[in-house]
Parts: structure tokens; sequence; C-alpha cells
């Protein structure tokens, strides 16, 4: 494991001034969002940092409720630039992310059927959709989060439902930006 794995860890340390900036975060401890397709920063920040990301795909180990974790997944989606028009076809093509960022039930990861996941499954689009109407400024602080990191440009879309984002760090193609409020909860 060791020699077939090594080139990948290598390749991490071009990451360490990522890490090193959250690791000195002005915050002490911080909350980062990622924009990744792939819950790759979302392991690592946890991993290298004292941070903690925003959404995690780790639900079985996290003692909170499954509102919370619908409610971060719509907030990934919009800060990804998923669309009212696009919902649908986003999440025919994405359902398998879909069912690990909502299913809640252990027994969903090991075969059996979860009834409750379909359900939410299919009144996700719809509910998206009124999240969409929302202030999303408003909706990002009912959890804290301090961070977004960014492998590439911001969707218009996110950068106009936002107040001015100020980035803070930029490094290997990564943008980290500060969102400068407190949570309401």
């Amino acid at each position: 494991a060791y020699k077939q794995s090594f080139n990948f860890f290598a390749s991490l340390q071009k990451f360490s001034p990522i890490f090193d900036f959250l690791n000195k975060s002005r915050l002490g401890s911080c909350v980062v969002i990622s924009i990744d397709h792939d819950g790759f920063w979302n392991e690592l920040i946890p991993a290298f940092t004292h941070c903690d990301t925003y959404i995690s795909e780790e639900r079985t180990s996290v003692i909170a409720s499954p509102d919370r974790f619908y409610h971060n997944y719509m907030v990934l989606l919009h800060l990804r630039g998923v669309t009212a028009e696009s919902i649908e076809d986003y999440l025919k093509v994405h359902r398998v992310e879909a069912e690990g960022y909502l299913f809640y039930q252990l027994q969903y990861t090991l075969g059996y059927a979860d009834v409750k996941l379909n359900d939410t499954l299919a009144r996700f689009p719809n509910d998206y959709k009124i999240f969409l109407k929302e202030n999303f400024y408003q909706e990002l602080k009912k959890y804290r989060i301090d961070y977004v990191l960014s492998d590439g440009s911001l969707p218009p879309s996110v950068v106009e439902s936002l107040p001015p984002l100020k980035k803070v760090f930029s490094a290997n193609g990564i943008d980290i930006f500060d969102l400068f409020f407190s949570p309401c909860t």
C-alpha cells in the first residue's frame, strides 16, 4: 500500500500552503466549505488542519439532524452554480453524489433499501427551487461557515448572492474567501 500510494501522498505536499493558512486562521478553529466535485478537500481539511468542513459525506459519524445535511447540500449546489432549471438534470447525472450527501440511515450503507432517502430525493428538486428564492446570505448564516475554498472561479450568480467576498488566500489554483460573518446558531 505504501509503494502504491506514495506518489499520491507526495503530490499533496503542494497544498501545504493552503493547510498552513487554515491552521494559522485568525479564528483559531474554522469551518470551510469547499466547492469541489469529488469531496477531496472535505477529507483533507479535517485531516491536515484544525478546521472543520461545512459539508461532509460522513453523516454516520456526525451527530446532526438530517435537515442540516439537506440544507448544506442545497448550499453546496448553489455555490456550484446549479440553477432551478438544471436541478433535475443535475440530480440524474449526480444521483450517487446526492445519495451520499442525503442518506441518513446506516442500513442504506449496508445495501438495504431506504424509503426515506427515496422520498427525500423525490422532493429535493422542488425544495431546492424554493431555497433559491430565499436570501442566500441569510441561508448561509444558519450554520457557522468562515471560508469558501474554490478551485476555480465562483459562478456569477453566487458572487451576486453574497456581500462582497474577500479573497484572503490563493495558492496552486485554490482560492480561499472570507465570509466575515458570525453564525446565528
